[in-house]
């Protein structure tokens, strides 16, 4: 990575890395989660996620065999620390999203070809570092899209699915995300 001189000092900012910051902020969340939410609490949490999920009529929940992995579920709950009517809502706002865009989700896996090119050209790229706050760092450099390969669809479908499996690991779902587009 190259830049001009002059602007090196307002990018150091942004090259400086705190490592003993990003320890201690990573071992004070873990803290926090471990005081705030027993295991107990946690389960009681998703037992009453679960019993909202089997009452609601919602339509978007008409589907509720996947509501049925915890680990799922566990996701919205963690990502609204834990408030079940907000983790609810979540929920419902997620499969609504689904239903109104289904083509989007058509058979989102990395076997669909515009996809493929897509993640292949590193449209998103997921750094293997965090930011300094801890979060998952997405570029996207607009200049390798290639649109006689695919489209700006495809692009988003990528995007889609990278955050989904990203959402799978519990750090980036306390810390979020960064996404750096250029």
């Amino acid at each position: 990575c190259s830049f001009e001189i002059g602007r090196a000092t307002a990018m150091a900012e942004f090259l400086e890395y705190d490592w003993d910051r990003f320890a201690k902020e990573h071992i004070m969340l873990d803290r926090r989660l471990k005081k705030k939410d027993s295991v107990a609490d946690k389960q009681t949490a998703l037992n009453a996620l679960k019993e909202a999920v089997g009452a609601s009529m919602d339509l978007a929940l008409r589907d509720k065999s996947r509501c049925q992995d915890d680990n799922f579920l566990e996701m919205f709950l963690y990502a609204r620390k834990y408030d079940v009517q907000e983790s609810f809502q979540l929920l419902i706002n997620y499969y609504s999203y689904r239903q109104r865009n289904p083509d989007l989700f058509k058979n989102l896996t990395l076997q669909d070809e515009g996809i493929a090119h897509a993640l292949e050209d590193g449209l998103p790229g997921v750094l293997a570092e965090r930011d300094r706050r801890g979060r998952c760092v997405l570029i996207m450099f607009a200049s390798n899209w290639n649109p006689a390969l695919y489209t700006l669809t495809s692009i988003y479908r990528a995007l889609i699915l990278t955050l989904e499996k990203a959402l799978e690991d519990v750090h980036n779902q306390a810390n979020g995300f960064v996404i750096v587009v250029d």
